[in-house]
């Protein structure tokens, strides 16, 4: 039977180490030889107990259902990985992205890191600016004479 763990960053597919002594999901009589990651969503990630048998089974099935349409173009891939927005965190919902997708995401995070890069160096060179240290001597306070 599968386990459910609760909110994680795992993505569907990802292969666990088999706990010791845990039997296969589908072949109760065959100890598991791994756990993979099944469907997941920001409440948490089931986590299927599969034997050798069943881990070819899967491997065979993700050749034949990579390609699909791409959840965030819409346009036909050849190959889909599962990847989350990382604006919605690394407990959002899972999508199945295109490369063209993934790659363009990659380019806004980096134009975007520029960007704040250099308004903190400017942002820095004001700093200094604003804390130069003022020379002056105690004639230059003003006292008060009652």
């Amino acid at each position: 039977m599968a386990d459910v763990i609760g909110p994680n960053s795992y993505l569907p597919g990802r292969r666990l180490k088999p706990l010791l002594g845990v039997m296969c999901d589908e072949h109760p009589t065959v100890l598991s030889v791994t756990r993979v990651v099944g469907e997941t969503d920001s409440y948490g990630s089931e986590i299927n107990d599969l034997c050798q048998e069943c881990v070819d089974l899967m491997d065979e099935q993700i050749k034949e259902t990579s390609s699909g349409n791409c959840d965030w173009c819409k346009n036909h891939s050849p190959e889909l990985v599962k990847h989350r927005d990382y604006e919605e965190g690394s407990t959002g919902p899972v999508y199945d992205v295109c490369a063209a997708c993934i790659s363009k995401e990659n380019d806004c995070i980096a134009e975007n890191y520029a960007s704040d890069l250099n308004q903190d160096s400017s942002s820095d060179l004001d700093d200094d600016q604003d804390n130069e240290i003022l020379d002056f001597d105690d004639s230059d306070i003003r006292q008060d004479d009652d």
